[in-house]
């Protein structure tokens, strides 16, 4: 079922939901990379951002650190969202940093760097 299905179906009954789309970075216990597009959804109750990082936290494998996570403005579909994560144009909407670990981030930097 997509998004806005379930908005129609929520609002049939008087209810609002407020979803955010995130962007996460983190590394996995052997210390590989991934990143993935996830959604929270809330209704009636606000959801903060340590909400939303708790959530997170609850959909990683056991043992991941999370590098950032960051929350895109917008109206998308998860498959969208996720095709955006991994392309140019997710530089070009708004967005906001919900979450950042500067020690790992700063790791990421410096093997980055050695990359080049």
């Amino acid at each position: 079922m997509n998004l806005q299905k379930v908005r129609e179906l929520y609002q049939a009954h008087g209810i609002e939901l407020e979803v955010h789309n995130l962007v996460v970075d983190y590394t996995l216990p052997d210390g590989s990379r991934a990143h993935v597009a996830n959604q929270v959804i809330a209704s009636g109750i606000p959801c903060t951002d340590e909400v939303m990082i708790q959530k997170v936290r609850e959909g990683l494998p056991e043992g991941s650190r999370i590098c950032g996570i960051v929350e895109i403005y917008g109206d998308y579909e998860l498959k969208d969202l996720e095709v955006l994560s991994c392309s140019w144009d997710g530089m070009y909407v708004k967005k906001r940093a919900i979450y950042c670990d500067r020690e790992l981030l700063k790791e990421y930097l410096r093997e980055y760097a050695e990359e080049l």
